[in-house]
């Protein structure tokens, strides 16, 4: 997952002659499959890489999604087959280093994540087309495995204090992001904070279909006991992308008091 730079946590070497178990604490949510046993390549990076903590939730709620679609589908043969043809792709493309544009370089072994992004977003697509009872009833189970995700990370209820409250938000969004129906992530980078006023950047990216990134710093102003956003400023992706002093002075910070 893309977490929020304030919460960013270093992660140790990890031995990898040890056993799953007994490393403990790679994934908060371990994937789908039971690591121990792990024995491709694939599996080994989900369970093991630096990296396992991203993948292995990715995985997990990957498999749950499927369930879930499956169990409401009015064609199981229909997700079954869109099933078994990303997994296909994951398997052929990952050992392939230099793909470009065409079909499958979403699975490559440098876009490992990008390419369960994508799985998820193609099962997401076919909920969509369910009728609307059906629909209804998978988004239900979905948010109950969010909810359940967004516990075992650590992330509690909503805060009392309006501060944490809205750090709060901005971290459930970022975390969902990651497996939401549309390939796209969040990242909040807090720049100022007062009691009545709160300037954080928020980074868009796009990870299949056409990547990209777009960026903008934000403005929210405390009204009536709340952090609303009243302004923002696009930001360019380059490599002045961390130098917003001018943005800053754009976004107004008077405007806060005037909206209080």
């Amino acid at each position: 997952m893309k977490y929020l730079a304030f919460l960013l946590i270093l992660i140790p070497c990890i031995t990898l002659s040890k056993t799953y178990s007994e490393l403990g604490a790679v994934n908060s949510i371990p994937p789908s499959f039971n690591c121990d046993l792990a024995s491709t390549e694939i599996e080994k990076k989900i369970c093991f890489s630096e990296s396992s903590h991203d993948l292995g939730e990715l995985d997990f709620f990957l498999g749950e999604l499927f369930k879930i679609t499956l169990k409401h589908s009015p064609d199981s043969l229909i997700v079954r087959r869109t099933q078994r043809e990303w997994l296909k792709y994951r398997n052929e493309y990952y050992n392939r280093y230099d793909i470009g544009d065409e079909d499958g370089f979403e699975c490559s072994r440098k876009y490992l994540t990008e390419c369960y992004q994508w799985g998820i977003s193609r099962l997401y697509y076919l909920i969509r087309q369910f009728p609307e009872e059906k629909q209804e009833a998978a988004y239900k189970e979905i948010s109950e495995v969010e909810r359940e995700m967004l516990e075992l990370w650590g992330v509690g209820d909503r805060k009392e204090n309006q501060i944490d409250d809205f750090f709060y938000s901005l971290q459930k969004e970022s975390l969902l992001s990651n497996i939401g129906p549309d390939c796209t992530y969040a990242t909040y980078n807090l720049i100022k904070v007062s009691m009545n006023a709160v300037i954080y950047r928020a980074t868009y990216g796009r990870t299949c279909q056409g990547m990209g990134h777009s960026a903008v710093l934000r403005l929210a102003c405390s009204i009536e006991g709340q952090y609303q956003v009243i302004n923002e400023v696009e930001l360019n992706v380059g490599k002045d992308y961390l130098n917003y002093e001018k943005e800053i002075l754009k976004l107004n910070l008077n405007s806060c008091a005037q909206s209080s």
